[in-house]
């Protein structure tokens, strides 16, 4: 199974203006706590974003955990660390979705 770069690159992309969206209205509506957000994109980018957006610009893909690069040809590590690097970015995208729209909520009371 081979890792599609630009199908990763354009899911990070929508990730980030996810994450700049929730900002927004965490600045407008919910200033107090939109440190909250800044956190998870922080967390979200060092511990996953990073990574990915390296190995989709030729490098080689990041060991899930490390700064160390998986070797070429240990196809079945570079899967597991994409695989744990996308679940992270999906989870923390998801997270702060659930957390903006709880501030929201909270905002509204």
């Amino acid at each position: 199974m081979t890792i599609d770069r630009e199908k990763v690159w354009r899911y990070m992309n929508i990730s980030d203006g996810i994450f700049i969206l929730n900002f927004i209205l965490g600045v407008l509506f919910f200033w107090d706590s939109v440190l909250g957000v800044v956190g998870i994109w922080f967390a979200a980018f060092l511990c996953s974003g990073l990574g990915l957006r390296l190995y989709c610009k030729g490098k080689g893909m990041m060991r899930y955990g490390t700064i160390n690069n998986v070797d070429e040809n240990d196809t079945d590590t570079i899967m597991e660390s994409y695989r744990a690097h996308r679940d992270t970015m999906i989870g923390s995208t998801i997270v702060v979705v659930i957390f903006t729209l709880y501030q929201l909520y909270q905002s509204i009371l």
